[in-house]
């Protein structure tokens, strides 16, 4: 069920005690060398260093007044496990809790923020000066692109802060300055109701409309995966072909877009077409939003494997439109014989 968010943007409800902060993340960092250390089979104390160190998690996420429960599912359950079957937290996610604590230092709110209107979990993925631009540009007026992260935690699949920061850059760039606004996504209800807040907040007067999507993250012809590792759920066919579906979609998001808004599926196969097969879910998609904004929209993707964009390049039409132009890498089998995969228009 799609719940219409508020459009007033949602500011941290009380100041962060950054030392605070510093006293739990070293608590947390010990516990997870404590942990490292002990014995593969002494399972009695690897289950209390588990408990006390989940315990410092909890205690580190509350003070930002954030669902720990929610973050620990989109970071700290992608874990290596130990022969024994049990669980190990990755080098990232005490570089998570880290980049929490040094964004919260230099742009107090930024965390909250971040979490609260844009789904943010995963703050390791990309620098410190990028995260405090996103915060620092909350309030501005100017039109923008909005990315789309899937909220899994295999970072190395997603595109790098240099392609993104060259993207911003260029965006700012051109004749009329483009901001763009990163999300991450765990679910398609939770990506409508991210578009509605967005669209609530920023076109509040009808004349701001997003002027492009990008979604970066996984998938295959069927769909796009989004996921946190103790749930996996996707945005495709099964929900495209769905009535019900496609009247909520249209219903919220009538207004979020203009009539030429580009919308860019990165995912493997989304723009699949072959006679014998059912064609990709961004081909349904363009169906979808031809009929909930007109021919003009425009749905772009990829017929083969990729793994992350390598350049986004913007420019503005005649009649004012955003394109981007995406190159994509296409994955080692692929360089090995396969056509590589480039991102076309539907």
């Amino acid at each position: 069920q799609i719940k219409p968010p508020d459009s007033q943007i949602r500011e941290s409800p009380t100041p962060v005690d950054v030392e605070k902060l510093n006293v739990l993340m070293y608590r947390f960092a010990s516990r997870i060398g404590s942990f490292r250390r002990l014995a593969p089979d002494d399972f009695d104390a690897i289950a209390a260093a588990d408990g006390a160190m989940r315990q410092a998690f909890w205690e580190f996420m509350s003070v930002f007044g954030i669902s720990a429960r929610r973050v620990y599912r989109g970071i700290y359950e992608s874990t290596k496990r130990t022969p024994s079957g049990l669980m190990i937290p990755p080098e990232h996610v005490l570089a998570n809790v880290q980049r929490m604590r040094d964004l919260e230092r230099v742009a107090p709110g930024s965390v909250h923020f971040l979490y609260s209107e844009r789904g943010i979990r995963n703050f390791a993925r990309y620098t410190l000066a990028f995260w405090q631009r996103q915060y620092n540009e909350r309030n501005s007026s100017l039109p923008y692109v909005v990315i789309m992260n899937s909220a899994d935690l295999e970072m190395e699949s997603l595109t790098s802060a240099q392609v993104y920061g060259t993207f911003q850059k260029d965006l700012r760039a051109l004749e009329t300055p483009h901001l763009m606004r990163m999300v991450e996504i765990s679910s398609a209800p939770e990506m409508l109701r991210i578009l509605v807040r967005l669209d609530r907040t920023y076109n509040s007067q009808g004349n701001n409309p997003i002027k492009s999507v990008i979604f970066d993250g996984h998938g295959s012809s069927e769909r796009a995966v989004m996921r946190v590792r103790s749930e996996v759920t996707e945005f495709g066919q099964t929900q495209l072909r769905d009535a019900r579906f496609r009247t909520v979609f249209m219903k919220h998001l009538s207004k979020a877009f203009a009539p030429t808004t580009q919308f860019i599926v990165g995912s493997c196969e989304a723009a699949k077409k072959e006679r014998r097969s059912p064609p990709g879910f961004a081909v349904l998609l363009k169906e979808a939003l031809v009929e909930l904004l007109g021919e003009n929209i425009r749905v772009a993707g990829s017929r083969g494997y990729v793994t992350q964009f390598t350049e986004l390049t913007p420019r503005l039409r005649k009649d004012g439109a955003l394109t981007v132009n995406a190159q994509s890498q296409p994955y080692e089998d692929d360089r090995k014989g396969m056509v590589t995969p480039r991102i076309k228009n539907l």
